[in-house]
């Protein structure tokens, strides 16, 4: 199966956004993050993309900065990267973040890794990673949803694990990390509940592993869900906004810019 084929098998789920199958509000919404990291990011530096999906952000980073390397633990969307984006200062390979990484001590000068905390039970261990990983003083750009606006709104996503509160979010990093800024992105409006209903019966269509049920599945609504996610939640792409109130439960993503101070 080529790059686009296994992208438009995969898009229907939402949780990996491959440019050439999304709407211009879904690029602009998942591009504003990368557009605030590389604007921190030095051209000689030496770049980590952690959980990077099909490879845009990465690439987009690779025309500014010396080089960068992508993980993600899917291998198809690592597949499709390599096809799409891969080039001489941009590299891409599978790892799992809740694993030891394979790079050597002190590899990155900067690390970006968006959404990706609540997908994964041991957070603390990919944190452990990156800061080994990271140079001292070295940049971490990183978000993930706000657990507080997603309870308000009534988002409900099956591939999440773990959502933290800004509070939440703002202390698990400060464990290994200095938190030098805050910010918020996109404001979100409730679910309807008939759209909450027909969430709930595609939920359960993916979890139907026998007789090769998920794989006809994800190939049936690869085209429909890219409609039917719209009506799950209204995002408003908000401009990114800096936050200082931890407790204020505003905007859906919160992104935090931190450095490995020790």
């Amino acid at each position: 199966m080529n790059s686009m084929k296994l992208a438009t098998a995969e898009a229907w789920k939402g949780e990996r956004m491959y440019w050439d199958l999304a709407s211009e509000d879904d690029r602009q919404l998942h591009l504003s993050r990368y557009q605030l990291a590389r604007e921190l990011y030095q051209p000689n530096w030496d770049c980590l993309d952690a959980a990077c999906g099909s490879g845009y952000g990465a690439a987009f980073l690779a025309e500014k900065v010396r080089s960068v390397v992508g993980v993600d633990v899917n291998q198809n969307a690592i597949d499709h990267a390599n096809a799409r984006y891969g080039k001489s200062n941009l590299t891409f390979q599978c790892a799992d973040l809740q694993r030891e990484l394979p790079f050597s001590d002190e590899s990155f000068d900067a690390i970006t890794s968006f959404e990706t905390l609540e997908h994964l039970g041991k957070q603390e261990e990919m944190l452990n990673e990156f800061h080994r990983v990271l140079k001292r003083n070295g940049v971490l750009v990183i978000s993930t949803p706000d657990r507080n606006v997603s309870e308000r709104i009534g988002l409900d996503n099956h591939f999440h694990v773990a959502e933290l509160s800004k509070r939440g979010f703002v202390e698990l990093l400060s464990r290994s990390f200095s938190v030098d800024k805050l910010f918020g992105h996109v404001d979100g409006s409730p679910v309807p509940s008939h759209w909450r209903a027909v969430h709930q019966l595609l939920k359960l269509g993916t979890r139907l592993d026998f007789l090769n049920m998920r794989s006809r599945i994800e190939r049936a609504f690869a085209g429909p869900f890219g409609w039917l996610r719209s009506h799950f939640c209204h995002m408003s792409a908000t401009p990114i906004q800096r936050v200082t109130d931890l407790d204020n439960a505003t905007f859906v993503y919160v992104i935090a810019v931190a450095r490995r101070g020790d």
